[in-house]
């Protein structure tokens, strides 16, 4: 979680911008998951930003596989 506050006016809205953050990950993985001898994890996160101006607030979701 956290928060930002902009110094300056946004140029395009005129107002200064403050935005709020938030993100959560799960990582699924285990030691005996192999692929080619390389460990391999699940990973899903959830972010979502707001903003006093609307155009910048957003919500995005992510499922990726993890070979290391």
């Amino acid at each position: 979680m956290g928060a930002r506050k902009y110094a300056e006016v946004d140029p395009v809205f005129g107002q200064r911008r403050e935005d709020e953050r938030a993100r959560a990950e799960v990582t699924v993985g285990n030691k005996k998951w192999r692929w080619r001898d390389n460990y391999v994890a699940l990973v899903a996160s959830v972010e979502e930003t707001r903003s006093n101006i609307g155009f910048y607030s957003y919500r995005k979701s992510n499922v990726s596989l993890v070979v290391e």
